[in-house]
């Protein structure tokens, strides 16, 4: 299965990079769907997703897992970019020039695993004007939650955050896992109220409760 070779790299990655990351105190956490799938939600992610606090990061993080990086990126499609010797990381800009990822990416035994650090007032903007917390932005950082994966402290986006993403996209079959866990384990309901507009909350809350 596809989850079990992503466990595996994820263990991989750690081994490789999480003692010195800890002395540089490097802030990262694993986002998107391998975030959902660690806190118990029943999906099938396709690849691992690590957003990093600082830009550096993403160097640092390049340079630890160089074996790697590829002699030449196979396509010139951004969406296939991957880390090549010469260029282990590179930058995309949205056409607005408004976001920027700094990013490294390779296929590790047939899977894809990103690092990422994401540049962007403009979406930013937006999220807090819908008074909500931006998935992939700095508001969530203070909201990090802490799982033990294979013996190490990894960070992930709270369900509670990821939620509001997920109903943004409509995402149905993620919005009613992550309902499932919430249900069973508990949640924080301040940051319930924090992470949704007021529009999502009323609804999810009647759902919580019922």
């Amino acid at each position: 299965m596809n989850v079990n070779k992503l466990e595996n790299i994820l263990k991989l990655f750690l081994d490789k990079t999480y003692s010195q990351s800890q002395e540089r105190n490097f802030e990262y956490l694993v986002c998107g769907s391998m975030s959902t799938y660690l806190q118990g939600c029943d999906i099938q992610p396709n690849d691992v997703d690590i957003l990093v606090k600082d830009a550096e990061g993403v160097s640092f993080f390049a340079e630890l897992m160089s074996e790697y990086a590829v002699q030449k990126t196979p396509s010139d499609s951004v969406d296939d970019w991957l880390s090549t010797v010469d260029k282990p990381v590179f930058t995309i800009i949205s056409e607005d020039g408004k976001e920027q990822w700094y990013m490294a990416r390779w296929m590790i035994d047939g899977m894809k695993f990103e690092i990422a650090h994401l540049v962007s007032e403009e979406s930013l903007r937006r999220t807090r004007e819908k008074s909500c917390i931006w998935e992939n932005g700095p508001d969530m950082y203070p909201h990090i939650k802490k799982i033990d994966f294979h013996g190490y402290q990894l960070g992930v986006i709270p369900l509670e955050i990821q939620l509001s993403t997920n109903m943004f996209r409509s995402i149905e079959e993620r919005v009613s896992e992550i309902l499932k866990i919430l249900k069973k384990e508990g949640y924080d309901n301040e940051l319930l109220k924090r992470a949704l507009t007021a529009e999502q909350y009323a609804s999810i809350i009647e759902k919580l409760e019922h």
